[in-house]
Order: structure tokens, then sequence, then C-alpha cells
């Protein structure tokens, strides 16, 4: 259980790192679809970092999945089970915006935060 645990955090982090990298405003202002700026976005660190994040993101996600299969109780609704735990993310996403970007989360996001928090509990402790 404590390596499903580590590869949630790895997951989460990663994914929250995409996010954070490519939700910088210098990136996103102007016409993405426009060949120069296609070609600068896809050459920009930003991009290039954020894209082996969402690889370790996606490897981390099949990770948890796979040592989810470990446990008969879990075996049938790991990739279910999987999805939802991973929903953690949103809460990285929501402190990496908060810390890198600074964007002030509404209460209805801290709200949110808390409810994942109480889901992801209860569906840990169900199994």
């Amino acid at each position: 259980m404590v390596a499903i645990i580590l590869w949630i955090i790895i997951f989460s982090m990663s994914s929250a790192g995409t996010t954070v990298l490519l939700g910088d405003r210098n990136i996103l202002s102007g016409n993405l679809l426009e060949h120069n700026k296609l070609i600068s976005v896809l050459f920009h660190w930003r991009f290039i970092t954020a894209t082996i994040l969402a690889f370790l993101s996606r490897y981390a996600f099949m990770l948890i999945n796979s040592d989810l299969l470990k446990y008969p109780n879990l075996a049938q609704n790991s990739t279910t089970i999987t999805a939802l735990i991973t929903s953690v993310v949103f809460i990285f996403v929501i402190i990496g915006n908060y810390i890198f970007l600074g964007e002030r989360p509404a209460p209805r996001q801290w709200l949110g935060a808390l409810l994942i928090i109480i889901g992801v509990t209860l569906l840990v402790i169900r199994y």
C-alpha cells in the first residue's frame, strides 16, 4: 500500500506540474494555432518539461493500477479505483497554481478539495 501512495504522490505532482507549466499566460497568449506560435510553444522549455511530466504522470497511473491488482479485493475494479484515487491531483493543481501562478482559489474550490479528500478517504477505508 505504501507503493500505491508513493505513485499517487508522483502522479499528482507530475500532473500538477504539467498544469502549472502550461498555465503560464505568456505561453497561452496569442493564437496557438498560428504556425509561428505553434513552433515557439513546441520548443519552449516549459512545454518540453510538461510533456515529460505528462508521460511520467501516465506511467504512474499505470503503476498505481498495477499495484492495485495485487490486492484481491481491489483487483476487479482497479482502474475505477485508480481513477477515483487520482482525483487528488486537483488538490495539487490548486496548490501549485496558488504558489507558482499566483491564483487565488475561491472558497468553492477549497470545499471541492475537501470533498475529494473525504471521498478518497472513504474509498480507502472501504477497501
